[in-house]
C-alpha cells in the first residue's frame, strides 16, 4: 500500500496545486485512485524479486530525471521562464492594486490550489452574473499562476460584499465592470492585452451612438443596451466613460435642458387671461365710439 499511500501525499502538496496536473487529472481523479490502489495492492502481495525490479526501475527513473529537475531549478532561478513573467508582471500590480501583503507562496495568501482558485471564481461569476464560460474560468485560474494582478483579481472574488458596487472600487474599476456588463466576454491571460480588450470594447460602443439623439444619459444607457445586448446602470456606464477618458478617448454625453409641462390649471389660466383681455379690447373700442358720437352731437 506504499505506493498508493505516497501518491495521496504527492498529489495534495503538490499535483493538485499545478494547473497542468489538475487540468489532466480532474475528471479522472477517482478511477486514478482506484487505479493506483489495486496496482499497490498487486506490488504488495508481488514475490521480492517484482519488487527489487521495481525499486531497480525507480532508482533509474531518478538518475534520468534529477539532471532535468536541477536544470529547470537552475533556469527558473536566474529568471527564465515563470518568474520572469511574475517579475514583468510585479511592476503593474505595484502600481494597480492595494491588496495586503501577506506571507506565503503567493502575493495575496490566496489557496494556491486549482480546485479551490476555480470555485472562487465560479461562485463569484454565478452569483454577480458576470456570464464567465468554462473555459474563460479555467484561463484565469491558470492566468493567475504566472500574473500576480489576475491572482489579485480572484482574491479579490474570494472577498465579501455587501453589494457588488464596493467590487467596482479600485484600479481595475474597467475590468470588473467589462465582466459584468458583457454577455460575452474576451478574456486574456496577459494583463495588459485584457486592458487593451476592454478599452477597445468600450471605444467600440461609444463611437458608434449619437449621444445628441438622447435627451437623458438614462435613454442613452437603455439605447446602448439595446443596441449592444449589454447590461450597463449608470454606475457601469460612468466607469467605462472615465475609463476611456483616462485614455485620451473623449466623448459628449446627452445635453439635459429643462423639462417645461404646462398643468390643467396653466391652460385655463391663459385661456381666463386670453378672455380677459379680448373683452377689454372690445369695452375699449365701444368706449371710443360712443365717447366720438357724443363729440359729434355736440357739434
Amino acid at each position: 500500500m506504499g505506493i498508493f499511500i505516497a501518491f495521496v501525499i504527492w498529489y495534495n502538496i503538490w499535483g493538485k496545486n499545478n494547473p497542468k496536473v489538475y487540468r489532466k487529472t480532474q475528471n479522472i481523479l477517482p478511477k486514478l485512485f482506484l487505479g493506483i490502489f489495486i496496482l499497490s495492492a498487486i506490488v504488495s502481495a508481488a514475490p521480492p524479486i517484482f519488487i527489487g525490479s521495481m525499486i531497480l526501475f525507480g532508482i533509474l527513473a531518478g538518475v534520468i530525471a534529477v539532471p532535468y529537475l536541477i536544470i529547470k531549478a537552475i533556469l527558473k532561478a536566474i529568471g527564465i521562464g515563470d518568474k520572469k513573467a511574475r517579475k514583468d508582471d510585479y511592476a503593474y500590480y505595484q502600481m494597480h492594486y492595494q491588496a495586503p501583503q501577506r506571507a506565503g507562496a503567493t502575493i495575496t495568501g490566496l489557496t494556491k490550489s486549482v480546485a479551490k482558485r476555480r470555485k472562487i471564481v465560479e461562485k463569484f461569476s454565478k452569483k454577480n452574473a458576470l456570464n464567465l464560460t468554462d473555459e474563460e474560468i479555467m484561463r484565469i485560474v491558470d492566468a493567475s499562476y504566472m500574473s500576480n494582478c489576475w491572482e489579485c483579481e480572484i482574491y479579490e472574488m474570494s472577498l465579501e460584499y455587501d453589494s457588488i458596487y464596493q467590487w467596482y472600487r479600485g484600479d481595475t474599476g474597467w475590468l470588473r465592470a467589462y465582466l459584468h456588463v458583457f454577455p460575452i466576454q474576451n478574456v486574456s491571460s496577459d494583463f495588459e492585452m485584457q486592458h487593451n480588450i476592454c478599452l477597445d470594447s468600450f471605444d467600440e460602443i461609444f463611437r458608434s451612438m449619437r449621444p445628441d439623439a438622447y435627451t437623458t444619459v438614462d435613454t442613452y444607457i437603455k439605447a446602448i443596451n439595446d443596441k449592444f445586448l449589454t447590461a450597463f446602470d449608470e454606475t457601469t456606464f460612468m466607469i467605462a466613460y472615465r475609463f476611456l477618458e483616462a485614455n485620451g478617448k473623449k466623448y459628449s454625453l446627452p445635453r439635459v435642458g429643462l423639462a417645461h409641462t404646462n398643468s390643467e390649471l396653466d391652460e385655463l389660466q391663459k385661456k381666463y387671461d386670453s378672455k380677459i383681455n379680448s373683452d377689454l379690447d372690445d369695452l375699449s373700442k365701444q368706449y371710443d365710439a360712443e365717447t366720438g358720437a357724443m363729440l359729434q352731437r355736440k357739434m
